[in-house]
């Protein structure tokens, strides 16, 4: 893997049953610790986030951490601009301005 790329996951987080805890606040703690949190299953207590895969093992030891499962796995090519970021009124036409 190239030093421009990072490997990237998909995880499900499952989180022990309240321990005097809100979830808010776990689930911050989650973001501080480098999940980009998709969704919130506050009934079940699951967690859906993308994070780089190292980070994967840092976060199923926090306390609150019942485990972590990786759903999915990808390179981030980070010398690449995302297309995903691109703004809707760019246009690849480069005849646009003729």
């Amino acid at each position: 893997m190239a030093e421009s790329s990072v490997q990237m996951s998909d995880v499900v987080i499952v989180l022990y049953e309240d321990k005097g805890h809100m979830l808010d606040d776990l689930v911050l703690r989650l973001k501080e610790a480098g999940a980009e949190v998709a969704d919130v299953d506050a009934e079940n207590g699951v967690v859906e986030a993308t994070l780089a895969t190292v980070k994967a093992r840092m976060i199923e030891k926090l306390e609150f951490v019942k485990y972590v499962r990786p759903v999915f796995n990808w390179v981030a090519d980070l010398s690449q601009p995302d297309p995903h970021n691109r703004d809707s009124n760019d246009s690849d036409d480069e005849t646009e301005d003729e």
